[in-house]
């Protein structure tokens, strides 16, 4: 699926109503996510998860990319009938970012998602908010159902 940047004045403009909590609380509530990796799943050092919000927020569609990068701890516990090439629904994403304890100045974030339980420990993070076309919204939403 196909994502349309935001323009960089249009990203500022939102940001006072669109920031990471505000994300994780009011779109990432109810979503499916894709899990990309390189080859493999439980080794690759950089992860990253796709969200599809279901429906329109402030009148459109959206994708939420997040890009972890220097995973130094991973928990999966996906249903037997789930792959990690699957969408999977998503009711509730917290991210945090915390000082990590084995060096100076660093922080460590923590990517947490529910009922899928998924748990990422990073090095790097980064999110993208991007506004898709309502075509590949419906797309998306033909192939899970």
């Amino acid at each position: 699926m196909t994502g349309k940047r935001l323009s960089s004045f249009y990203t500022r403009r939102i940001a006072k109503d669109i920031d990471l909590d505000y994300v994780c609380q009011s779109m990432l509530d109810n979503c499916d996510m894709a899990i990309q990796c390189k080859d493999n799943l439980y080794s690759d050092s950089h992860i990253t998860l796709i969200f599809v919000v279901f429906g329109k927020v402030k009148g459109k569609f959206w994708k939420v990319t997040f890009n972890c990068k220097d995973i130094i701890q991973r928990h999966f516990h996906l249903d037997e009938d789930d792959s990690e090439n699957d969408w999977l629904l998503v009711l509730d994403v917290d991210v945090s970012k915390k000082p990590n304890n084995q060096t100076d100045g660093d922080y460590i974030w923590r990517i947490h998602t529910e009922p899928t339980v998924l748990t990422l420990v990073c090095k790097s993070f980064d999110w993208q908010l991007s506004e898709i076309p309502e075509s590949d919204y419906l797309r998306k939403l033909d192939y899970c159902i």
